[in-house]
């Protein structure tokens, strides 16, 4: 039996999954490493020490919360799963000359 990492790692690497399936799936993974990163985040401070305690630096953890949100929001926006992906849809579709069929001629 294959890991979670593992497991999702073949599934994206093989042909059982559509593209639908492969993007929903990657999606779920950045989900799950965001969230991940906020569970460790919240264990530690903002500001950890490095280098024996010479140095401070940010939490690890935040910077791949955030990169994982981005990937998240990408993702989402390619799915139309955000307000602003659905609006430029509509907009895209508005101006589109099958929508004008489907709406019926209008005189002017």
């Amino acid at each position: 039996m294959l890991s979670g990492q593992a497991n999702r790692s073949y599934l994206l690497s093989s042909d059982l999954l559509t593209k639908p399936q492969s993007i929903c799936l990657m999606l779920a993974d950045q989900m799950q490493t965001y969230i991940d990163a906020r569970s460790q985040q919240d264990k530690h401070p903002l500001v950890v020490k490095i280098n024996n305690g010479k140095t401070l630096a940010p939490n690890p953890y935040i910077a791949i919360a955030n990169k994982a949100m981005e990937n998240c929001i990408k993702i989402m926006n390619e799915l139309g799963l955000t307000p602003k992906s659905r609006l430029a849809a509509n907009k895209l579709e508005d101006a589109s000359p099958l929508a004008d069929f489907l709406k019926g001629w209008q005189p002017q």
